[in-house]
């Protein structure tokens, strides 16, 4: 090959490295799927919808039995919060979730529902209060509600009683036997049955 053709297919190869380089990698960074909810918020941003769910997931994972994603205890919330609750609590879970969000851009430079469970948990325990009116207590409370509140979990793992008879708070339970939806629900927590294995450090 001629000086001239070398440096005609040299040009060419360097043309070639300079798009394969940053402009290959932005155009790839483009082509990347956007993360998007396969439900309509109606009170949460779609960003805060997925922090509040990751939340919910992290007070009751999936294990043996379904966790609170898998029975969209996140939707419920959301529903629950814009329905059921005072402007004042309303502003209260907005804020909470956003501080969650923020605390996790600063300790791990990434969104909340993108870390691992071990750094979500590290978060879950930081935003922990003595109040027990606070956003975190609040917020586990509608989860739990929700959660115990689906067709699925009644059915499959609690002892379902369409029309409730009188309650028996101290009757014991057999091996195997299901909780008992208004009876031994309160008495014996989910956390203390095999069936049920969702956090119980918080």
């Amino acid at each position: 090959m001629d000086r001239r053709g070398a440096l005609k297919h040299g040009s060419i190869a360097s043309l070639g490295l300079i798009i394969s380089g940053p402009i290959a990698s932005a155009l790839l960074k483009g082509c990347s799927p956007k993360e998007e909810l396969n439900w309509s918020p109606l009170f949460f941003s779609s960003s805060q919808a997925f922090t509040a769910g990751a939340l919910a997931e992290q007070i009751l994972p999936k294990t043996k039995t379904p966790g609170a994603l898998d029975l969209g205890v996140d939707i419920f919330i959301d529903k629950m919060v814009l329905e059921c609750l005072a402007e004042n609590e309303k502003t209260l879970f907005k804020a909470g979730v956003d501080e969650l969000e923020e605390r996790s851009r600063s300790k791990f430079n990434s969104s909340f529902h993108r870390l691992s469970s071990n750094e979500q948990a590290k978060l879950v325990k930081e935003i922990q209060s003595l109040d027990e009116l606070s956003f975190f207590y609040r917020f586990k409370e509608l989860t739990l509600l929700g959660y115990f509140s689906t067709e699925q979990i009644m059915k499959q793992y609690l002892s379902h009683i369409a029309i409730p008879t009188r309650l028996e708070g101290c009757k014991p339970l057999e091996p195997g036997q299901k909780l008992m939806v208004g009876n031994h629900i309160e008495r014996m927590g989910f956390e203390e049955r095999a069936d049920f294995t969702g956090r119980t450090d918080f």
